[in-house]
């Protein structure tokens, strides 16, 4: 990751990450974040929107394949999923999207996909 514009931001949520597995005790973990600039595509930026993510997908599922040879358990930030307006501008958006999904989950040991929630503290008094 050096000279990677992401360096400092990625290095703070590995380190996010590792605390709140050790409170959550599990302590033996590899813990591998990985910056949008290092996925291997070859696309260019007029190429479609489906395409592009499809890559990133296949380039994804390749790193962790590397990575996770002796992995128990992959836990996974789930890709947002396409919007109201996404699905009816494209009928086949929720198709596209799940088949990433797979793309991306291929041959993995088992993979929990997660919602990420807010980096900071929130407070409400909404029920």
């Amino acid at each position: 990751m050096n000279g990677d514009v992401y360096s400092p931001f990625l290095k703070a949520v590995e380190s996010d990450l590792i605390d709140q597995l050790k409170k959550g005790r599990i302590t033996q973990v590899d813990v591998g974040v990985v910056s949008p600039t290092s996925l291997e595509t070859n696309l260019t930026v007029t190429e479609l929107h489906g395409k592009i993510e499809n890559d990133r997908a296949k380039s994804l599922n390749s790193i962790m394949l590397k990575k996770s040879e002796n992995a128990a358990l992959i836990l996974l930030v789930m890709p947002n999923r396409p919007t109201r307006e996404d699905c009816l501008e494209n009928s086949n958006a929720a198709k596209i999207y799940l088949s990433h999904i797979e793309t991306l989950t291929a041959n993995l040991p088992a993979t929990y996909l997660v919602i990420a929630g807010e980096r900071r503290s929130v407070m409400t008094t909404a029920i």
